[in-house]
């Protein structure tokens, strides 16, 4: 078990960026542009290409449910066919708000639509060199402050973010990693974890729990309240130690 800064093969050591573009030329010159501005500001990049955005979040969808890294990064045109960049900005925004996007188009009277969806930017086309490093170096910027952590069970290892899991549970002989949307079952020991995320915002509240602060929401009778309802035991000897956890915590004191 590890703690990534975003490194853990080919895939986690470089920016994945995502391209919506139905048209190849304007594809393929994007795609170089973006190429030449992460190497004049030295950031390692990936690059995917699709042409329609249907086959994009298909592709996003895999791999939300299998457990996959996301893009860092989306450019999309907006006149896209079927699923426009808009529909496709709308969607993102509800089931993966943490990709970042930015819009591409030639039409200007798309700008308001476009923030509207949530996205970061929007870019005319032909998009310079400056804004599209800026974008680069912005991302990168957030992209190293993401932590993840590998689970290893029986078939897989899947790769999480950090922030995404709730609480690590002992049961049995395993562990139980819960997420917002999944339970990954584990081998290994709460200890272990408990050392490795004690900088990340993670207390032992119990001998078979740990959770991430950041989604306590109540404390009472004895038990913690997380914000999607599970409810903890917090032990009477951890208390104390609990209390002086949290306030670091939200006064800033511990990594986020």
């Amino acid at each position: 078990m590890d703690i990534y800064n975003n490194i853990y093969g080919k895939w986690y050591d470089k920016m994945q960026v995502y391209l919506c573009e139905d048209i190849k030329e304007h594809a393929v010159s994007i795609e170089k542009l973006l190429m030449e501005c992460a190497k004049e500001n030295n950031i390692h990049i990936e690059i995917r290409s699709f042409e329609n955005a249907q086959k994009l979040l298909d592709d996003l969808r895999k791999k939300k449910e299998t457990g996959e890294i996301m893009p860092n990064l989306l450019f999309s045109d907006i006149e896209l066919p079927g699923v426009n960049g808009v529909e496709l900005g709308k969607i993102l925004k509800e089931e993966m708000p943490e990709i970042r996007l930015v819009f591409l188009t030639a039409f200007e009277q798309y700008a308001i639509e476009g923030y509207e969806t949530g996205a970061c930017r929007y870019l005319l086309k032909p998009p310079s060199k400056e804004e599209i490093s800026k974008i680069l170096i912005d991302t990168e910027k957030v992209r190293k402050r993401n932590k993840y952590i590998i689970v290893k069970n029986v078939k897989e290892e899947i790769c999480l973010p950090v922030n995404d899991i709730f609480y690590i549970s002992a049961e049995d002989k395993y562990l139980v990693v819960h997420t917002k949307t999944k339970k990954h079952l584990n081998r290994g020991s709460l200890q272990d974890y408990e050392t490795m995320l004690e900088n990340y915002g993670f207390f032992r509240v119990h001998r078979k729990y740990l959770i991430n602060l950041r989604y306590h929401k109540s404390t009472s009778n004895g038990s913690i309240i997380l914000s999607n309802g599970d409810k903890i035991p917090l032990s009477r000897r951890k208390e104390s130690a609990f209390r002086s956890a949290f306030m670091k915590y939200i006064e800033g004191g511990l990594l986020q």
